[in-house]
């Protein structure tokens, strides 16, 4: 059962514009609060990574139709001189319980250093076009990856069970079902698939900053 707290960062999510678009989650796998474990996480690199070149992805089915218009995930990025930009996160098909066509990409720069800027990652977001559908009851990927070869970034896992496939790409790529996975909302805008206005950028984002902000909160009781 959702917290009030969680209750609240939904509302912020869902905030309407003027011309009544809303933002809804489609799939929303946190804990309370946006709850996730920031002690772990699976790894995504470019090629000049520790372990080298890793993707991961994360398996979905959509409860909510609509326009596919924001994803919050919580993230870090290693430091030793590496770059925090170029994390691409692409959504996909589904192809037999593996990431297949792409739908859409979008790209998440400054990341936050966990060695010295946050120790337990922090929740990022990044807007989609507004452009591309997203059915209910249809499964999904979103897959992460690196643009930059030496970039190295944590996506961190959620903190409570909610089983789904993982798809973890490097030289022994393989989909594995993990009872608590990377931790990942997806919202849409329903009603809008003829096109027109979305949700302003600046109402979405409230959204993640009003959950980090109530975290850190709950941990400093």
């Amino acid at each position: 059962m959702r917290t009030i707290c969680q209750q609240l960062v939904v509302a912020m999510l869902m905030l309407s514009t003027t011309t009544g678009a809303r933002a809804v989650a489609t799939s929303d796998n946190f804990g309370d609060a946006f709850g996730y474990d920031g002690s772990t996480g699976v790894l995504v690199s470019g090629a000049g990574g520790t372990f080298g070149h890793q993707s991961a992805a994360l398996q979905f089915t959509a409860t909510q139709s609509g326009k596919f218009t924001q994803v919050i995930l919580p993230l870090s990025a290693k430091d030793n001189g590496r770059p925090n930009d170029g994390l691409r996160l692409t959504l996909r098909e589904d192809d037999q319980d593996q990431p297949g066509a792409e739908l859409e990409s979008l790209l998440l720069d400054d990341i936050c250093y966990v060695d010295f800027e946050c120790e337990q990652g922090q929740l990022f977001s990044g807007m989609a076009t507004g452009t591309t559908d997203i059915t209910a009851g249809t499964t999904y990927w979103l897959f992460a990856a690196s643009d930059l070869e030496d970039a190295e970034f944590t996506w961190y896992l959620t903190n409570e069970s909610n089983p789904a496939l993982v798809g973890i790409f490097n030289g022994l790529s393989g989909t594995f079902l993990f009872d608590t996975p990377p931790a990942l909302l997806v919202a849409v805008t329903p009603g809008n698939n003829g096109g027109g206005e979305v949700p302003e950028p600046a109402a979405l984002l409230l959204a993640p900053l009003l959950a980090w902000g109530m975290r850190r909160a709950m941990r400093s009781r």
